[in-house]
């Protein structure tokens, strides 16, 4: 399956309901959400519209799915499946309000915001009480980009094949399901390998 058709699933997808539960995304709605949506709020939004703001513009909370569904001072942000008449995509094209205010958002991240209220705005978020308090997320339950970085020991491994400390954990996750290291590419398949990815 191509790239291109990979960026199209979630377009597919498109419903009009407002009432979206966590349980009635898809997995393409839930990635399209994570991988563009979600990092879009973090880098352009939180800093105004979130628990941890000093000041909230508009008494709007975008970190939760409750404060993103009820919206405002100026009442909701978006009309599922259609992002002309949304008030978040009016901001975010400074239509009258210019959100974020120091900058425009690319227009691939607007298009991102349109192409997710078209399909209905699905938030896989749990549901969150309507609250200025930040509330601890599970970290199991984070996408793995908004998991802090860490510096974990690397296992312990007596095998030649590690070369480094990151060969360490590879063999560790190996042993956990039961598979063991394939031998080392002759050159000849290395050149080919690198052909294909050159070309």
């Amino acid at each position: 399956m191509s790239v291109r058709i990979l960026r199209l699933i979630p377009i597919a997808c498109v419903t009009l309901s407002a009432s979206w539960g966590a349980d009635d995304i898809t997995g393409p709605q839930r990635d399209f959400f994570e991988n563009r949506i979600r990092p879009a709020l973090v880098r352009y939004c939180y800093e105004c519209h979130s628990a941890e703001s000093k000041e909230i513009g508009g008494k709007l909370f975008l970190d939760t799915r409750h404060g993103l569904r009820k919206g405002g001072e100026s009442g909701p942000i978006f009309v599922p499946g259609n992002p002309d008449e949304s008030l978040l995509i009016q901001a975010l094209r400074w239509d009258g309000t210019e959100m974020p205010p120091d900058k425009r958002i690319p227009p691939a991240v607007l298009n991102d915001f349109e192409q997710w209220i078209q399909m209905g705005a699905p938030d896989p978020r749990a549901t969150e009480p309507d609250s200025p308090e930040p509330v601890e997320a599970n970290s199991s339950d984070l996408h793995w980009s908004f998991k802090p970085i860490g510096n974990p020991n690397p296992p312990k491994s007596e095998s030649e094949w590690t070369r480094d400390p990151i060969d360490n954990f590879v063999l560790a996750r190996l042993a956990d399901v039961q598979l063991k290291p394939t031998q080392d590419a002759s050159p000849r398949t290395l050149v080919c390998r690198l052909y294909y990815d050159l070309t």
